[in-house]
């Protein structure tokens, strides 16, 4: 029922947002995302280049997750049973998507690629058990969806495209 994460400034190690997500020192690894916040929808900060492993596993609010443009891999069982999860948007560097990663996600329905199908076929390497990724309907060269629930993740100005903030 954790709701937040809320590390010291001071930390050399850990770092968290103000939406209450664990990530290192310096948000480029998200290691947890708290299983008992109630937010449908999670946009992935653009200073994040990996998921870890198991990092959202068992979420079940999440219906809608966009990756940051400079995601690269997605750890094993990173969004295992993460059972109302109905749309994700990849950018074009997506590159790993590791065992299991979405195993579980029965409900998801759409994946948004911002590049072609062939970029996806030879340039995504998307490990076993991660069926209900390849099942669902992909769209290519995709803009990525919106959101019913303006997301909390840093970076995100409402009404606008996604936005850098200063330090990221």
């Amino acid at each position: 029922s954790l709701k937040e994460y809320n590390v010291s400034k001071g930390n050399m190690v850990f770092s968290s947002d103000q939406s209450g997500v664990l990530f290192d020192k310096y948000k480029e690894y998200i290691i947890l995302y708290p299983i008992g916040k109630t937010e449908t929808s999670y946009t992935v900060p653009y200073s994040v280049y990996e998921i870890a492993p198991d990092a959202f596993y068992g979420c079940e609010t999440l219906k809608t997750v966009i990756f940051g443009e400079n995601v690269e891999i997605i750890g094993s069982w990173a969004f295992g049973y993460c059972m109302n999860l109905e749309a994700i948007g990849f950018d074009q560097w997506v590159c790993d998507i590791g065992a299991f990663a979405f195993y579980g996600c029965d409900k998801l329905e759409n994946v948004y690629f911002t590049s072609t199908e062939a970029a996806w076929e030879y340039d995504v390497d998307v490990k076993d058990g991660n069926e209900p990724l390849l099942n669902a309907v992909m769209h290519f060269e995709a803009e990525m969806p919106e959101f019913v629930e303006a997301p909390t993740a840093p970076g995100f100005i409402e009404g606008s495209k996604y936005i850098l903030d200063e330090g990221y």
